[in-house]
C-alpha cells in the first residue's frame, strides 16, 4: 500500500547507549571539554555506522520485503473479516492522519542537543579554516551562541551534574 514503511525508531536510542558509556569519564570535566569529547565520540560512532552501512541496507531491505508481504496479508485479511467496515480509504485515511501526527510532534532535546553539537563542530572546523576576519568573526559569534545554548540545555536537563 502507498505511503507505508519501515522505521525502528532506536536510532537515536542507539547514539545516547553508546555515549553513556562517557558518563563517568566526562563528569568531572569543564562544559567545553566534555562537548569536544562528546563531539569526538559522536563522530567515531558516525564513522562506524557509515562503514557498515551497506549491510545495514541490504538487511533493512531483505526486512522490508518480508513484512511488505505480510503486511498485505494481514490487511487482506482484515478486509475479509470485516466486510463493509473496513476499507482501503479508511485505511489510507488513518495513515494520512498517523502520518501528520507524526510531523507534528515535537523534537526531543537530546535531538536537537545532538544537532546543536554536530553544528558546534562543524562551526569550529570552518573557523580553523577560515583565512578571512569577517568570516572568523562570524564564526566566533555562531561558536558563543551555541556554546550558550549548549550550556542552558546541559543545565536544565541536568547533564554533567
Amino acid at each position: 500500500m502507498q505511503g507505508f514503511g519501515l522505521t525502528e525508531g532506536e536510532t537515536c536510542e542507539r547514539v545516547w547507549s553508546y555515549l553513556r558509556k562517557f558518563s563517568k569519564i566526562t563528569k568531572d570535566m569543564k562544559p567545553e571539554h566534555r562537548r569536544g569529547t562528546l563531539n569526538d565520540a559522536v563522530v567515531h560512532y558516525i564513522e562506524r555506522c557509515q562503514n557498515n552501512m551497506a549491510s545495514f541496507i541490504v538487511n533493512k531491505f531483505k526486512k522490508a520485503g518480508t513484512v511488505e508481504v505480510s503486511s498485505q496479508a494481514d490487511i487482506k485479511s482484515a478486509l475479509v473479516a470485516h466486510p463493509g467496515e473496513i476499507t482501503v480509504d479508511d485505511i489510507q485515511t488513518w495513515t494520512t492522519m498517523d502520518s501528520n501526527v507524526r510531523i507534528t510532534k515535537n523534537v526531543v532535546w537530546q535531538h536537537e542537543y545532538a544537532l546543536d553539537i554536530h553544528q558546534l563542530n562543524q562551526t569550529q572546523v570552518a573557523l580553523a579554516k577560515t583565512t578571512e576576519e569577517e568570516k572568523a568573526v562570524e564564526n566566533i559569534s555562531s561558536l558563543t551562541r551555541l556554546g550558550r545554548k549548549l550550556m542552558r540545555t546541559e543545565r536544565k536537563q541536568r547533564i554533567g551534574s
